[in-house]
């Protein structure tokens, strides 16, 4: 079982690099992540290398917050708590939600 205290939670806005062709015609997506991890330092690393691995450019990483402290009122906390379930039953330790395309 994951403790829960090094599930941690981001905003990532995101470009697609190499032909990756995830985002249709659109420029960019924002994204939930969720993403096992140790502190914020190791959070963010791990966040850009699998974005980079996946043919992603990260533009920006907002709103990190570790699952123990994470503001349970956000409408979007269901879409987390999804998140949560994915890396519990999978091998993953970074899981993304939908892409919000712009």
């Amino acid at each position: 079982m994951i403790d829960k205290n090094n599930i941690w939670f981001a905003l990532v806005n995101v470009e697609v690099i190499n032909g990756n062709n995830d985002l249709d015609d659109s420029e960019g997506a924002y994204v939930n992540i969720a993403c096992i991890a140790e502190n914020e330092k190791t959070f963010t690393s791990k966040v850009l290398e699998y974005f980079t691995k996946n043919d992603f450019q990260v533009l920006e990483i907002e709103n990190i917050e570790r699952f123990s402290i994470m503001n349970i009122r956000n409408r979007k906390t269901l879409e987390k708590l999804d998140l949560i379930q994915e890396l519990e039953t999978s091998s993953q330790e970074v899981v993304w939600g939908t892409f919000h395309t712009y």
